[in-house]
């Protein structure tokens, strides 16, 4: 908390972010939810990445993406991944 606190003095004012400001509550968090992983955005983050690596195109991305699942699914033998992830999605009917 004195880190927090101290940040703009130690560095500058910018730097004092939500982010920043979110260690002050971190303790209360994990006793209120368990392990930073029952929270974190990590995973989410993680696979933005995955997201972003389907999208060859600036401009279009949700367009892309739709297209790039269901050629991803359309690759895959017939209705075999309705209720099963692809790149941590899981796919239902309309992609089948």
């Amino acid at each position: 908390m004195e880190f927090v606190s101290d940040i703009q003095k130690l560095y500058y004012s910018e730097l004092l972010t939500y982010n920043m400001h979110s260690l002050v509550h971190l303790s209360e968090d994990v006793k209120i939810h368990g392990k930073l992983d029952n929270f974190s955005a990590f995973p989410f983050e993680n696979y933005m990445q995955k997201l972003k690596q389907l999208i060859r195109k600036k401009n279009d991305h949700l367009i892309q993406l739709v297209n790039r699942l269901h050629e991803i699914d359309s690759h895959s033998s017939l209705n075999s991944n309705v209720g099963k992830p692809i790149f941590g999605i899981v796919m239902g009917p309309s992609f089948a």
